[in-house]
């Protein structure tokens, strides 16, 4: 979040990452800079990295019709047990034993391709892919798999289209139209957005992630109360959420509730305690009540944590000149232009002279 007259929340859009062997008729789901400025949020689009959980489909693949008598199905279900666990690793190289076994089982290459983009291995993650299609690009999820290989790797238009043909494929999967939904936001189709969110929660009322999606949708419309509204059902289905606190803290600040915002980036540190955006948050909140020396604190704290943070160096810059630090205001300044927010050029020329220092 920028501290200045025009204050910025950051937001984060995130495309479900469930594997959809969904035997267990749930909707879990699982949340994690490429940031895009709009007139009052920066949204994430880089899912990427985030942690992902995985729900198994035993009805998709471990039919006995669909496999060659000398597959070992243990090793499938091995793979599926570390997968459910997060053991990614373990349940690759399951995977890649059964596909030993049977080359040509589309099935098992999907689980491996699910395994490979939780692990970020993205061009492996994109062989299998080429494989399924050769092989059965009908099987049941598989636009909804490409879709998350091309929102990870940015590909954000390639991925709204294989959402639209996953909802199409199978109209009463929540998880697709949430997945759209954020696809939908990465690409600016807003207003379709909003209605594929609604449509998520009409059909699953427990989908953590859509409730999430939708209060970052309102949090783009300006509307930050329903943005808290959300964000709050949504920490109440999946609390370990951290990027849902920080996001509310965000909301509460733009609403000028500063403890609540506090308590909100706070309690995001307990779930993600290298967040450097929760720090910079903080730092904000303390500046905003008049307590810079803190906000001093905070802001170097998530430099400390990510030294690439450029907008957590310029706040710093301004939380210095408040407390009285202008030589120090001008070297953050310096430093924040340098790393692109142009911004800081205002106050260099306002308070630091022609050299950039005071």
């Amino acid at each position: 979040m920028i501290f200045n007259r025009t204050r910025i929340v950051l937001v984060y859009i995130f495309i479900p990452t469930i594997m959809l062997f969904s035997s267990c008729g749930n909707s879990n789901n699982s949340e994690k800079e490429n940031n895009k400025s709009t007139s009052a949020i920066e949204m994430k689009k880089d899912t990427a990295s985030q942690s992902r959980e995985i729900i198994l489909d035993k009805n998709a693949a471990i039919n006995s019709g669909q496999f060659k008598p000398i597959v070992d199905l243990s090793r499938i279900h091995n793979g599926i047990a570390s997968a459910q666990k997060g053991d990614y690793e373990a349940a690759i190289e399951d995977f890649s034993k059964a596909i030993e076994e049977d080359s040509g089982n589309a099935n098992f290459l999907y689980y491996r391709a699910e395994a490979y983009l939780n692990t970020s291995q993205y061009d492996k993650a994109y062989d299998d892919i080429h494989l399924i299609e050769r092989l059965d690009p009908n099987l049941k999820n598989f636009h909804a798999l490409k879709g998350r290989y091309h929102n990870a790797v940015k590909q954000f238009n390639d991925a709204y289209h294989e959402f639209r043909l996953a909802v199409e494929a199978d109209s009463t999967d929540a998880v697709s139209w949430d997945a759209k939904g954020a696809a939908c936001m990465n690409t600016m189709r807003l207003d379709e957005a909003h209605k594929d969110f609604d449509k998520a929660i009409e059909l699953d009322p427990r989908l953590a992630s859509a409730y999430y999606n939708r209060g970052l949708y309102w949090a783009n419309s300006g509307e930050f109360q329903k943005t808290i509204d959300d964000l709050t059902t949504s920490i109440n289905l999946k609390p370990s959420n951290g990027q849902a606190y920080i996001n509310r803290g965000n909301a509460y600040f733009m609403l000028k509730s500063y403890t609540d915002a506090s308590d909100n980036f706070k309690e995001a540190l307990k779930y993600e305690p290298e967040s450097w955006r929760a720090y910079n948050g903080l730092g904000s909140a303390s500046k905003a009540t008049g307590d810079n020396l803190q906000a001093i604190v905070y802001y170097s704290k998530a430099i400390e944590k990510n030294p690439q943070a450029r907008d957590a160096v310029y706040n710093r810059g301004l939380a210095k000149f408040a407390n009285g630090d202008k030589s120090g205001a001008c070297a953050d300044w310096n430093t924040a232009l340098d790393m692109g927010v142009t911004q800081a050029q205002k106050w260099l020329n306002m308070y630091c002279g022609a050299s950039g220092t005071y």
